[in-house]
């Protein structure tokens, strides 16, 4: 058929809503304050969140480039989150080897 340009796409909400849910519960569980705060969590909060950075456009060239044909709005989706989750794991891991260096001393 013809293609059509800047038309309405009639989509379920509840696929919107999950990802609104995850993305709002992980910023608050990767941005609350821990129990003892200081300068070294600050850093590693900070380490942390650059290489989340770095790895979340590394993948969004890769897919940019891997991926043709593919549903837009998962790749989107995935890639927000990709930066939310490698944050919290790779600031979680570092507190856990902060607290494993500090306990082994």
């Amino acid at each position: 058929g013809s293609r059509q340009f800047f038309v309405w796409v009639y989509r379920d909400i509840t696929d919107l809503l999950l990802l609104s849910i995850t993305i709002i519960s992980g910023i608050i569980y990767a941005f609350s304050r821990e129990q003892f705060e200081d300068e070294m969590i600050a850093s590693i909060r900070k380490d942390s969140l650059i290489w989340a950075f770095y790895f979340n456009y590394a993948v969004l060239i890769v897919s940019m480039f891997a991926v043709g044909g593919f549903d837009l709005f998962l790749i989107l989706a995935l890639n927000m989150l990709s930066l939310l989750f490698f944050f919290i794991i790779r600031f979680e891991w570092q507190k856990r080897l902060l607290k494993n260096t500090l306990h082994a001393e």
